[in-house]
């Protein structure tokens, strides 16, 4: 989709949907005005696919107009979606043309927009509050029926919710929108997306200084996991890979973490049982944690890894971990696993090991790095 900028204050784009039809010879202005307030969905959709939500009727005299104002309550993208309602309708019986001004003299991107039968929609960005006007012409010998939906998506900062979904409109792919949200309990946040059109969206996490607390990793319908710790306000900065519409939904996760904060004070994991753990977004690499096991006799050991952090999509992890053998003089060799996000791993180890104590250590992978774990030895 490519973007059309304007010098006016509101208008900032025009995504085309569907093919524009010109028309001309109109021979008739109907003193006809309608209204059309807008509705703000939680979840984008496709209004073509139903053009009946919330949908309004108007009747279009033959060879005449109709005049639509539609307020645009801020920053953001207003979807339409019409059709008109004949089977002898065609492309060039019915149309419409979006204005900045009362006195249609500013067109919003000269574009003409035909309906026939089946739905179509188009998405308009703004940078602001204002006022547009849509003239609907009817340039046929009959009067037809002309139904309109009407959705707007914000582009501003937001609060989020645990669990809910939020509509996101960017009319600047280079623009992020911060979304606060504070977590009510040490865990991990997974925070997924999806552009509309099925692109990137990139996203990364803030503090409540709006410092990185990640590096930015892009996603197409994928989710991301930060460590994050109760109290804590986080902003999660998003922006899409082209200008357009996307979902964006935060889902907390409490982890009760029994780990030790060093070799001395690792905790044992039991044969069969599950450990979980968290490596907190703070900036820092420290933080490790450290677990042990205990092998009465020689034998390979089995480790079941799940996990998710701040990378998506990619063979290696944010969180890795190591084994390593209580007796310093024990050398091994392929000790190194680590998360695979969203998965479960296993780990085997390479060959038939010692009996005595081996630590497991987990860390970050640097600074920038957070996320959820979990080990059970099989």
């Amino acid at each position: 989709m490519k973007t059309m900028k304007n010098t006016l204050k509101c208008f900032v784009a025009v995504f085309m949907v569907a093919m524009a039809f010109v028309v001309t010879g109109i021979t008739a202005k109907a003193a006809i005005v309608g209204t059309y307030p807008t509705y703000s969905p939680a979840v984008y959709q496709d209004l073509a696919v139903n053009p009946g939500i919330l949908a309004q009727t108007y009747s279009v005299p033959a060879n005449s107009e109709v005049i639509v104002p539609v307020a645009i309550p801020g920053k953001g993208g207003l979807e339409l979606a019409a059709m008109a309602d004949s089977v002898t309708a065609t492309s060039s019986d019915i149309y419409v043309r979006a204005y900045a001004d009362p006195s249609l003299t500013q067109t919003l991107s000269g574009a003409y927009i035909g309906y026939v039968a089946g739905a179509e929609t188009h998405v308009i960005g703004f940078n602001g509050a204002c006022v547009i006007y849509l003239l609907v012409e009817n340039d046929s010998d009959y009067t037809l029926n002309f139904y309109m939906a009407a959705a707007f998506t914000s582009g501003d900062n937001r609060t989020v919710s645990n669990g809910k979904t939020t509509a996101i409109y960017s009319n600047d792919s280079n623009a992020y929108t911060y979304s606060k949200f504070k977590a009510t309990k040490t865990g991990y946040i997974a925070v997924a997306a999806a552009e509309v059109d099925g692109s990137y969206v990139y996203v990364k996490l803030l503090n409540n200084k709006k410092q990185a607390l990640s590096d930015e990793e892009y996603v197409n319908n994928g989710t991301l996991y930060y460590g994050v710790q109760k109290g804590k306000t986080y902003y999660i900065a998003t922006r899409s890979y082209t200008d357009n519409l996307y979902n964006m939904r935060v889902k907390q996760t409490q982890i009760k973490e029994k780990s030790g904060s060093s070799k001395a004070k690792a905790v044992t994991i039991k044969k069969n049982k599950t450990v979980k753990g968290v490596q907190i977004a703070n900036k820092k690499k420290s933080g490790n944690d450290w677990y042990k096991i205990y092998l009465p006799s020689s034998k390979k050991v089995k480790f079941t890894i799940k996990g998710g952090a701040t990378n998506s999509g990619y063979s290696s992890s944010d969180i890795e971990m190591k084994l390593i053998p209580a007796n310093s003089n024990y050398r091994l060799y392929g000790n190194y696993f680590d998360v695979v996000n969203g998965k479960s791993s296993i780990y085997t180890s390479s060959g038939t090991l010692r009996a005595g104590t081996y630590y497991i250590q987990v860390y970050k992978k640097d600074k920038l790095s957070s996320g959820w774990y979990s080990i059970k030895w099989k």
